[in-house]
């Protein structure tokens, strides 16, 4: 064979072996409906390596997407919630509407709203956490269980709240939504760090530690009666880098939300799902990586969505 042939074949092999990740190549990938909108409309998902969405029951959907952002290796979960379908309420380790002492993880808190009869389908983690003087650790932001308020005061800036009313309706704003309306709250969980507001796209401020680096990250979104948990893992070098808050804000955006805010993040970043074993024992196994060493941390409140109970 000549040379030029020679050259001419090795070409084409690796024409074939490697295909190039263009645009028009990507088109044909068969990527969910939430993974479409997220690749195209956000701007923060390059490559994406691999996806698998689980659901859990009708109107509970969990994608988990395998991607490269910006040169980073990048694992994220998506829950996409139908509030017509479940619902959501506050998590505390004993499922009793109280400060929990002591704290402990997700899947405890799923297994103690079980036992008080729920059906429990996922959870994340909740509000950011304090010590108080006498070194019991406390939410940051306002927090209310089954029509309880545990906590009415708040940390300055703590100001985000994704809330349900008595009548069943859940929402996500800041403390000035609900303040007229604190007498019908069922449930309010507190974060830090507004993302959407009305439609919009919030600049997160520089005030708020971190949120300018790329960290582990739980944060919700909701539009009409969809609710949408963004579970983004991080600080694990070739696996996830982890998100700014900003990247945050474009996400929610692209999935449509209008509301949207950050929960607490780094080493308490978790996410659970029901999972039936084949002898009927039901556990709640964590499906994120946590990026603590010693693995899912200890954490005094979370969100679980739930089956709606008459």
């Amino acid at each position: 064979m000549k040379p030029l042939y020679k050259l001419f074949f090795v070409l084409l092999l690796s024409s074939i072996a490697f295909p190039s990740c263009s645009s028009d190549d990507d088109k044909d990938k068969n990527y969910s409906a939430i993974l479409t909108d997220l690749k195209s409309k956000s701007g923060v998902i390059d490559e994406v390596y691999s996806e698998s969405v689980n659901t859990l029951r009708d109107g509970v959907v969990v994608s988990e997407i395998d991607f490269n952002n910006a040169g980073e290796r990048m694992h994220m979960f998506v829950a996409r919630v139908d509030l017509d379908k479940v619902t959501i309420i506050a998590s505390t380790p004993n499922d009793k509407p109280e400060l929990p002492n002591p704290d402990a993880i997700m899947p405890v808190h799923a297994g103690a709203a079980e036992g008080n009869g729920k059906t429990v389908w996922l959870g994340v983690n909740g509000d950011f956490w304090a010590g108080d003087s006498s070194g019991q650790l406390i939410p940051m932001g306002l927090f209310y269980k089954d029509g309880v308020a545990i906590r009415t005061t708040y940390y300055e800036g703590h100001t985000e709240v994704i809330y349900k009313k008595k009548d069943g309706t859940v929402g996500i704003g800041t403390v000035n939504d609900i303040f007229p309306y604190l007498d019908d709250m069922q449930e309010v969980i507190g974060g830090y760090g507004l993302l959407m507001k009305d439609g919009q796209i919030q600049s997160v401020s520089a005030d708020i530690a971190q949120s300018s680096t790329r960290q582990p990250r739980t944060a919700v979104g909701i539009v009409g009666k969809t609710l949408y948990f963004l579970v983004v893992d991080g600080r694990q070098e070739g696996y996830s880098a982890g998100f700014d808050m900003n990247a945050l804000s474009l996400l929610f955006n692209a999935l449509g939300c209008t509301d949207a805010i950050a929960l607490d993040g780094g080493g308490s970043t978790t996410l659970i799902v029901r999972k039936t074993k084949p002898d009927g024992l039901v556990t709640f196994p964590v499906v994120n990586s946590p990026s603590d060493e010693g693995g899912p941390r200890t954490i005094s409140n979370g969100i679980l969505v739930i089956e709606k109970q008459s």
